[in-house]
């Protein structure tokens, strides 16, 4: 794990494959791996990232990092050489996350001055990924997901307390993934640390996955299960 292990198994594959411009991060194994669609989309020409598209077959899943035009067209490009291999996803969570150590005196402070003006801000980007989500749904169906990548959570406790989720997160959370579920996309809702004071909240919000499970946040994979039921994969 981390980041000379991610160094590792880039280098590993770039002189297996041959390959100089894809970009890839690897986590916990040799079969869960992420590509990062901008890295392709800077090759000189469309030829050239066809070609390399061809080496993505060890790869489980297939995480596309960009949402522009160009990023659609390599969607599509990927859905006709994989075909329903592979679970193609794309960032999607709308919801506040952990802000930056530069901003983070001022966000917790609208926390509690201003949290009206937070959520119009989060509706603004509810429907902002809903029209992504409609978009890529009327050009074929081009992702199977979205992964709800906003972390909430420290080692110790989560950034937002249980009242502070159910104001500002909560809501919208639920909202985004329901209307995801009615095009047909499945959700991953992801956050690192530990979990727990807020799990059962996630869970109402009915993802279709959690991820991570964090040992260094005192996250018991027993205990989990026990929280959010027999209906979400872990």
């Amino acid at each position: 794990g981390g980041a000379n292990s991610r160094k590792r198994y880039e280098r590993a594959y770039r002189f297996r494959y041959g390959i100089r411009y894809i970009g890839i991060k690897g986590y916990a194994g040799d079969t869960d791996f992420s590509v990062i669609s901008r890295n392709l989309l800077s090759l000189p020409n469309k030829r050239i990232a066809l070609r390399r598209i061809k080496y993505l077959t060890a790869m489980t899943h297939i995480m596309i990092e960009d949402n522009t035009p160009e990023g659609k067209w390599l969607l599509e490009l990927i859905r006709e050489k994989s075909g329903d291999e592979y679970y193609i996803m794309m960032h999607g969570d709308p919801t506040w996350a952990i802000p930056d150590g530069e901003n983070m005196m001022e966000f917790s402070a609208r926390m509690f001055d201003e949290p009206e003006k937070l959520n119009e801000e989060s509706r603004i980007r509810v429907e902002q990924s809903l029209e992504l989500a409609a978009k890529l749904d009327e050009k074929g169906h081009l992702l199977d997901g979205f992964a709800l990548c906003s972390d909430y959570c420290f080692n110790v406790n989560p950034f937002f307390s249980p009242d502070s989720f159910d104001e500002l997160i909560g809501p919208f959370l639920k909202e985004v993934i329901a209307e995801y579920r009615k095009l047909g996309y499945y959700t991953i809702k992801h956050t690192d640390g530990n979990i727990m004071p807020i799990l059962k909240q996630i869970a109402d919000c009915r993802p279709d996955a959690i991820h991570s499970l964090d040992p260094q946040g005192g996250v018991d994979l027993t205990e989990v299960r026990k929280i959010v039921g027999e209906n979400i994969a872990l």
